[in-house]
């Protein structure tokens, strides 16, 4: 199930979420003073941007994997004409 490129583009993602989740999350635990406005925004950042990487690394590769599978099996079932024509030239 892991495809070559998820190993190359999972520490760049985990780092960037990482790093803008720890810059934020003093302001959305509101520990200056004067984060208390800006607060609720920036809990909505963090939350959305863990639920993006949850999706990230999890979802869209599982997705990814059905969806192949899908179109491997669609085209055992019902060949294009450029897979009916070679196998017209190879049993020639």
């Amino acid at each position: 199930m892991c495809t070559p490129g998820y190993k190359n583009r999972l520490r760049p993602i985990l780092l960037t979420t990482l790093t803008t989740t720890l810059g934020l999350l003093p302001m959305a635990l509101g520990i200056p003073e004067y984060s208390n406005i800006w607060g609720s925004m920036a809990m909505t950042f963090v939350t959305g941007l863990c639920t993006a990487t949850v999706l990230t690394i999890m979802v869209v590769p599982v997705q990814w994997d059905l969806l192949i599978g899908i179109k491997e099996k669609f085209t055992k079932l019902h060949p294009g004409p450029a897979e009916q024509e070679q196998d017209e030239e190879g049993s020639g």
